[in-house]
């Protein structure tokens, strides 16, 4: 977990979340997850609320805290079409899927932006 706190407070301070492959899975310098690797989400404030509310310490695996993953949708699908479910879910941030992989987080103001 403090890896993933610290990871998420840089990527919050540097404007960009981090996606981190999960599983079995190679890793390398250019490997992207794919969507069946992408097997739940975390968020910043519901690590900071667990570490200080004693339920969760730093030294803690981050398994026991991922909740569903994020909604994905594929590069070519229609903006209005890929809001809708990180909509539904109350969430703002999906994953653009290119070939089955994971190439980018967009958030639902993104996505707004450009279907209007």
């Amino acid at each position: 977990m403090g890896d993933a706190l610290a990871s998420l407070r840089a990527g919050r301070d540097g404007g960009a979340p981090p996606v981190f492959p999960a599983g079995p899975c190679p890793v390398g310098p250019r490997r992207r997850p794919t969507a069946p690797e992408l097997t739940g989400s975390v968020s910043l404030d519901e690590l900071e609320t667990a570490v200080r509310d004693g339920k969760a310490a730093p030294a803690d695996p981050i398994a026991g805290r991922l909740g569903a993953p994020l909604p994905h949708f594929g590069y070519g699908e229609p903006a209005a079409a890929a809001l809708a479910e990180p909509a539904e879910r109350g969430l703002d941030t999906a994953v653009v899927l290119r070939d089955g992989y994971a190439m980018a987080l967009i958030d639902r103001a993104a996505l707004r932006a450009v279907t209007e």
